[in-house]
Protein backbone atom coordinates (compact mmCIF):
# COMPACT_ATOMS: atom_id res chain seq x y z
CA UNK A 1 0.00 0.00 0.00
CA UNK A 2 1.51 3.36 -1.27
CA UNK A 3 2.30 6.22 1.81
CA UNK A 4 -0.39 8.12 0.30
CA UNK A 5 -3.30 5.36 0.77
CA UNK A 6 -1.84 5.34 4.33
CA UNK A 7 -2.21 8.72 5.14
CA UNK A 8 -5.76 8.78 3.56
CA UNK A 9 -6.74 5.96 5.20
CA UNK A 10 -5.17 7.42 8.67
CA UNK A 11 -7.56 10.87 7.79
CA UNK A 12 -10.12 9.19 7.50
CA UNK A 13 -13.28 9.30 10.27
CA UNK A 14 -17.05 10.15 8.58
CA UNK A 15 -19.02 12.75 6.72
CA UNK A 16 -21.40 15.39 5.32
CA UNK A 17 -24.62 15.21 3.59
CA UNK A 18 -26.23 12.06 2.00
CA UNK A 19 -26.77 12.92 -1.79
CA UNK A 20 -29.66 14.87 -2.69
CA UNK A 21 -31.21 12.20 -5.62
CA UNK A 22 -33.11 9.38 -4.65
CA UNK A 23 -32.33 7.51 -1.55
CA UNK A 24 -35.15 6.51 0.85
CA UNK A 25 -37.89 3.90 1.53
CA UNK A 26 -40.62 4.19 -0.76
CA UNK A 27 -43.66 1.54 -0.60
CA UNK A 28 -41.88 -0.31 2.29
CA UNK A 29 -43.53 -2.62 4.98
CA UNK A 30 -42.40 -2.58 8.93
CA UNK A 31 -39.03 -4.78 9.11
CA UNK A 32 -39.29 -6.88 12.15
CA UNK A 33 -36.79 -6.72 14.86
CA UNK A 34 -33.39 -9.13 14.25
CA UNK A 35 -35.17 -9.71 10.40
CA UNK A 36 -32.41 -7.44 8.99
CA UNK A 37 -29.89 -8.00 11.62
CA UNK A 38 -26.64 -6.59 9.54
CA UNK A 39 -28.40 -3.18 8.95
CA UNK A 40 -27.14 -0.18 10.98
CA UNK A 41 -28.19 3.22 11.00
CA UNK A 42 -25.38 6.42 11.11
CA UNK A 43 -26.83 9.29 12.89
CA UNK A 44 -25.79 12.45 13.81
CA UNK A 45 -24.17 12.55 17.60
CA UNK A 46 -25.58 15.60 18.51
CA UNK A 47 -29.04 16.19 17.42
CA UNK A 48 -29.99 12.41 16.57
CA UNK A 49 -30.69 13.31 13.31
CA UNK A 50 -30.69 10.13 10.89
CA UNK A 51 -28.03 10.19 7.98
CA UNK A 52 -27.63 7.10 6.40
CA UNK A 53 -27.72 3.66 6.40
CA UNK A 54 -25.04 1.16 6.42
CA UNK A 55 -24.04 -2.52 6.34
CA UNK A 56 -22.29 -4.43 9.46
CA UNK A 57 -19.74 -7.12 8.13
CA UNK A 58 -17.78 -7.78 11.18
CA UNK A 59 -17.98 -7.21 14.34
CA UNK A 60 -15.53 -4.06 14.19
CA UNK A 61 -16.51 -3.27 10.09
CA UNK A 62 -19.48 -1.21 8.94
CA UNK A 63 -19.51 -0.17 5.37
CA UNK A 64 -21.96 2.47 3.40
CA UNK A 65 -21.67 4.60 0.39
CA UNK A 66 -18.65 7.36 0.41
CA UNK A 67 -21.20 9.96 0.05
CA UNK A 68 -22.48 9.59 3.54
CA UNK A 69 -18.98 10.06 4.70
CA UNK A 70 -17.47 13.29 3.33
CA UNK A 71 -16.30 13.62 6.76
CA UNK A 72 -13.92 11.25 5.88
CA UNK A 73 -11.74 13.72 4.48
CA UNK A 74 -11.35 15.79 7.08
CA UNK A 75 -10.94 13.43 9.97
CA UNK A 76 -14.04 14.66 11.72
CA UNK A 77 -16.79 11.58 11.28
CA UNK A 78 -16.08 10.33 15.38
CA UNK A 79 -16.53 13.98 15.73
CA UNK A 80 -20.07 14.19 14.05
CA UNK A 81 -21.86 10.11 13.90
CA UNK A 82 -22.39 7.38 15.72
CA UNK A 83 -23.43 3.73 15.08
CA UNK A 84 -26.82 2.17 15.84
CA UNK A 85 -27.28 -1.13 15.63
CA UNK A 86 -29.68 -4.35 17.10
CA UNK A 87 -32.49 -2.27 17.23
CA UNK A 88 -35.34 -1.46 13.88
CA UNK A 89 -36.44 1.78 15.88
CA UNK A 90 -34.35 4.57 15.53
CA UNK A 91 -35.23 6.46 19.11
CA UNK A 92 -34.51 4.38 22.38
CA UNK A 93 -37.25 3.48 24.74
CA UNK A 94 -38.24 1.75 27.59
CA UNK A 95 -38.54 -1.35 25.63
CA UNK A 96 -35.56 -0.91 23.66
CA UNK A 97 -34.41 -4.67 23.57
CA UNK A 98 -31.18 -5.52 25.02
CA UNK A 99 -29.18 -5.75 21.54
CA UNK A 100 -29.40 -2.54 20.80
CA UNK A 101 -26.03 -0.62 20.98
CA UNK A 102 -24.55 2.85 20.41
CA UNK A 103 -21.19 2.87 19.02
CA UNK A 104 -18.50 5.47 18.11
CA UNK A 105 -16.52 5.64 15.26
CA UNK A 106 -12.58 4.72 15.46
CA UNK A 107 -11.27 5.74 11.88
CA UNK A 108 -13.87 6.13 8.85
CA UNK A 109 -12.25 6.42 5.23
CA UNK A 110 -13.62 6.57 1.82
CA UNK A 111 -12.86 4.91 -1.67
CA UNK A 112 -9.71 6.29 -2.89
CA UNK A 113 -10.82 6.74 -6.10
CA UNK A 114 -14.58 7.84 -5.08
CA UNK A 115 -15.84 10.72 -7.74
CA UNK A 116 -18.11 12.95 -5.97
CA UNK A 117 -19.88 14.02 -9.06
CA UNK A 118 -20.62 11.03 -10.81
CA UNK A 119 -20.79 8.77 -7.26
CA UNK A 120 -18.45 6.23 -9.10
CA UNK A 121 -16.83 4.44 -6.38
CA UNK A 122 -19.09 4.99 -3.88
CA UNK A 123 -18.46 2.77 -0.89
CA UNK A 124 -16.93 3.66 2.59
CA UNK A 125 -15.53 1.78 5.55
CA UNK A 126 -16.34 2.25 9.59
CA UNK A 127 -14.22 1.14 12.07
CA UNK A 128 -15.87 1.06 15.37
CA UNK A 129 -14.26 2.35 18.60
CA UNK A 130 -15.73 -1.31 20.30
CA UNK A 131 -16.52 -4.16 18.79
CA UNK A 132 -20.19 -4.87 17.99
CA UNK A 133 -21.68 -7.31 20.45
CA UNK A 134 -23.28 -10.17 18.11
CA UNK A 135 -26.42 -11.71 18.78
CA UNK A 136 -29.77 -12.67 16.64
CA UNK A 137 -30.37 -9.01 16.07
CA UNK A 138 -26.84 -8.36 15.40
CA UNK A 139 -25.25 -10.23 13.06
CA UNK A 140 -22.32 -9.24 9.94
CA UNK A 141 -23.73 -9.80 6.45
CA UNK A 142 -23.21 -12.52 4.24
CA UNK A 143 -20.99 -10.83 1.27
CA UNK A 144 -21.52 -11.63 -2.50
CA UNK A 145 -19.41 -14.27 -3.55
CA UNK A 146 -21.10 -14.31 -6.97
CA UNK A 147 -22.72 -12.10 -9.32
CA UNK A 148 -26.50 -12.44 -9.20
CA UNK A 149 -28.95 -12.77 -13.05
CA UNK A 150 -31.41 -9.95 -14.41
CA UNK A 151 -34.61 -10.33 -12.66
CA UNK A 152 -33.27 -11.75 -9.19
CA UNK A 153 -36.07 -10.80 -6.31
CA UNK A 154 -33.91 -8.48 -3.66
CA UNK A 155 -34.75 -6.24 -0.41
CA UNK A 156 -33.82 -2.67 0.14
CA UNK A 157 -33.64 -1.77 3.86
CA UNK A 158 -33.91 1.94 5.63
CA UNK A 159 -35.26 4.53 7.77
CA UNK A 160 -36.30 6.48 4.94
CA UNK A 161 -39.85 7.52 3.84
CA UNK A 162 -41.44 9.69 1.79
CA UNK A 163 -40.37 13.39 3.20
CA UNK A 164 -38.71 13.10 6.49
CA UNK A 165 -36.85 9.52 8.20
CA UNK A 166 -39.25 7.38 9.03
CA UNK A 167 -38.79 5.75 13.00
CA UNK A 168 -39.03 2.31 12.17
CA UNK A 169 -36.51 0.29 9.79
CA UNK A 170 -38.80 -0.18 6.35
CA UNK A 171 -37.92 -2.61 3.72
CA UNK A 172 -39.52 -2.85 0.62
CA UNK A 173 -39.01 -5.56 -2.56
CA UNK A 174 -36.93 -4.38 -5.83
CA UNK A 175 -35.50 -6.60 -8.91
CA UNK A 176 -31.83 -6.71 -10.05
CA UNK A 177 -32.74 -4.93 -13.99
CA UNK A 178 -30.68 -4.58 -16.95
CA UNK A 179 -28.39 -1.62 -17.08
CA UNK A 180 -30.45 -0.38 -19.84
CA UNK A 181 -33.04 0.74 -17.28
CA UNK A 182 -30.59 3.15 -15.53
CA UNK A 183 -28.57 4.47 -18.56
CA UNK A 184 -30.33 7.60 -18.09
CA UNK A 185 -28.59 7.99 -14.82
CA UNK A 186 -25.77 11.12 -15.43
CA UNK A 187 -22.48 8.87 -13.92
CA UNK A 188 -24.15 5.15 -13.61
CA UNK A 189 -21.12 2.94 -14.36
CA UNK A 190 -22.03 -0.86 -14.91
CA UNK A 191 -19.55 -3.41 -13.42
CA UNK A 192 -18.95 -0.61 -10.19
CA UNK A 193 -23.01 0.02 -10.04
CA UNK A 194 -25.66 -2.37 -10.03
CA UNK A 195 -29.40 -0.96 -11.59
CA UNK A 196 -32.15 -2.26 -9.38
CA UNK A 197 -35.44 -1.22 -8.86
CA UNK A 198 -39.81 -1.81 -9.58
CA UNK A 199 -40.43 -0.76 -12.83
CA UNK A 200 -43.79 -0.19 -11.72
CA UNK A 201 -42.94 2.85 -9.45
CA UNK A 202 -44.32 1.25 -6.37
CA UNK A 203 -41.53 0.61 -4.32
CA UNK A 204 -37.81 2.18 -4.22
CA UNK A 205 -35.17 3.45 -2.39
CA UNK A 206 -35.35 7.01 -1.68
CA UNK A 207 -33.86 9.84 0.37
CA UNK A 208 -32.48 8.77 3.85
CA UNK A 209 -31.52 5.03 2.65
CA UNK A 210 -28.10 6.05 0.88
CA UNK A 211 -25.94 3.08 2.40
CA UNK A 212 -28.08 0.54 3.37
CA UNK A 213 -28.34 -2.73 2.09
CA UNK A 214 -29.25 -4.42 -1.25
CA UNK A 215 -30.13 -8.08 -0.14
CA UNK A 216 -30.63 -10.48 -2.32
CA UNK A 217 -31.28 -14.35 -1.34
CA UNK A 218 -30.35 -13.69 2.55
CA UNK A 219 -27.08 -12.32 0.73
CA UNK A 220 -25.89 -8.35 0.62
CA UNK A 221 -25.01 -7.87 -3.05
CA UNK A 222 -25.11 -3.63 -2.99
CA UNK A 223 -25.66 -0.51 -1.11
CA UNK A 224 -28.63 2.04 -1.76
CA UNK A 225 -26.36 4.90 -4.01
CA UNK A 226 -28.35 7.34 -6.17
CA UNK A 227 -31.10 7.37 -8.68
CA UNK A 228 -32.75 10.27 -10.55
CA UNK A 229 -36.74 10.27 -8.99
CA UNK A 230 -38.05 8.16 -5.79
CA UNK A 231 -39.74 5.68 -7.67
CA UNK A 232 -40.25 6.30 -11.48
CA UNK A 233 -41.56 4.18 -13.30
CA UNK A 234 -39.66 1.86 -15.74
CA UNK A 235 -36.32 3.48 -14.24
CA UNK A 236 -33.84 1.78 -11.97
CA UNK A 237 -31.80 3.05 -9.30
CA UNK A 238 -27.73 2.97 -8.95
CA UNK A 239 -26.85 0.49 -6.01
CA UNK A 240 -22.95 0.18 -5.13
CA UNK A 241 -21.71 -3.30 -6.77
CA UNK A 242 -19.88 -5.44 -3.82
CA UNK A 243 -18.71 -7.95 -5.62
CA UNK A 244 -16.86 -5.51 -7.68
CA UNK A 245 -15.60 -4.26 -4.28
CA UNK A 246 -14.65 -7.48 -2.53
CA UNK A 247 -10.94 -6.95 -2.36
CA UNK A 248 -10.71 -3.32 -1.82
CA UNK A 249 -13.34 -4.17 1.50
CA UNK A 250 -10.26 -6.54 2.87
CA UNK A 251 -7.60 -4.68 1.84
CA UNK A 252 -9.12 -1.62 4.15
CA UNK A 253 -10.15 -3.88 6.97
CA UNK A 254 -6.37 -4.90 6.89
CA UNK A 255 -5.22 -1.44 6.59
CA UNK A 256 -7.54 -0.13 9.73
CA UNK A 257 -6.35 -3.16 11.98
CA UNK A 258 -2.93 -1.77 10.58
CA UNK A 259 -3.05 1.66 11.80
CA UNK A 260 -4.73 0.73 15.17
CA UNK A 261 -1.72 -1.57 15.93
CA UNK A 262 0.22 1.75 15.51
CA UNK A 263 -2.18 3.64 17.48
CA UNK A 264 -1.83 1.73 20.29
CA UNK A 265 2.24 2.14 20.13
CA UNK A 266 1.90 5.67 19.93
CA UNK A 267 1.81 7.68 23.24
CA UNK A 268 0.63 10.58 21.01
CA UNK A 269 -3.49 11.68 20.98
CA UNK A 270 -5.63 10.32 18.67
CA UNK A 271 -6.95 14.04 18.46
CA UNK A 272 -3.47 15.74 18.05
CA UNK A 273 -2.24 13.00 15.70
CA UNK A 274 -5.37 13.32 13.09
CA UNK A 275 -4.60 17.34 13.08
CA UNK A 276 -0.77 16.71 12.34
CA UNK A 277 -1.60 14.60 9.20
CA UNK A 278 -4.53 16.81 8.45
CA UNK A 279 -1.30 19.09 8.30
CA UNK A 280 0.95 17.34 6.69
CA UNK A 281 0.24 18.26 2.64
CA UNK A 282 1.21 21.77 3.70
CA UNK A 283 4.51 20.82 5.27
CA UNK A 284 5.76 18.62 2.87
Amino acid sequence: MSESRCILVFISFLTLQPWTFCNRIIGGKVASLGEYPMTVEIFRTFSRRHHCGGVLISPKYVITAAHCLRCARRGTCGLIFKILLGDVLRMEDFLAPSSRQEISIRYASQHECYNDNTLENDIAMVKLRTDAKLSRNVLPAQLVMDEFKVGTRCTTVGWGADQRATDTLLATGVSILNNSKCRMLYGFSPGRMLCAGDLTGRNDSCTGDSGGPLICQKVTVGLVSFGKKCATPNMGAAYTNLFYFLDWIEEEMKAMDTLSGIMKASPLDLPILTMFMNLCPFLL
